[in-house]
């Protein structure tokens, strides 16, 4: 190579690094997830990752105790949506299968397993609305249903208004329930 070309060459490499851009800074560190968020996320999850349809529910916790579907009226479109219902030992879950479009939904997930320790350290049939209090923090709404007390919290950082309630009779935790947002 030439010694005219090696300085067009240096001159255009020069050229080249003075136009480019400088390597963006690192990525900010997320936050931290605070020990209530992390509690919430996880209860989230115990109830509602097993799956949105009968099928997914058997592969990942068996034979069910129990299913039982009946249709009802869809309440956007003129059609019959599928309701099931299926139950394990200390669960139930309801799934509602649109009868306008096939998609299955999980609507609602119950738990009232006392054997099982759930984050936080509650557990059903022995923690108070005190420890589930200490555990997460304030409820988001608190209600009557009878002789229920119900604590109802939101799933953190959610975009709609997914619900985890806590139900307890005479004081002691007896049910949680899931209630993701389904329209």
């Amino acid at each position: 190579m030439s010694h005219a070309r090696s300085i067009r060459l240096a001159l255009l490499l020069g050229l080249l690094a003075a136009c480019s851009t400088p390597p963006a800074p690192p990525a900010p560190a997320p936050a931290p997830v605070s020990p209530r968020v992390e509690r919430l996320n996880r209860l989230w999850l115990l109830g509602t990752a097993q799956g949105d349809s009968p099928a997914q529910l058997r592969r990942a916790l068996g034979t069910p105790a129990s299913v039982e579907s009946v249709l009802v009226p869809n309440r956007h479109v003129d059609a019959e949506d599928t309701l099931t219902t299926v139950t394990y030992p200390g669960r139930r879950f309801q799934l509602l299968k649109s009868g306008a479009n096939g998609r299955q939904f999980l609507i609602q997930a119950e738990f009232n397993d006392g054997d099982a320790l759930l984050p936080g350290d509650l557990r059903v049939g022995r923690s108070d609305a005190a420890a589930v209090r200490a555990a997460l923090g304030p409820e988001e709404s608190m209600r009557l249903a009878g002789d229920t007390l119900i604590l109802s919290y939101l799933r953190p950082e959610s975009v709609v208004e997914d619900h985890l309630e806590f139900g307890f009779i005479a004081g002691r935790l007896l049910l949680l329930r899931w209630l993701p947002y389904v329209d």
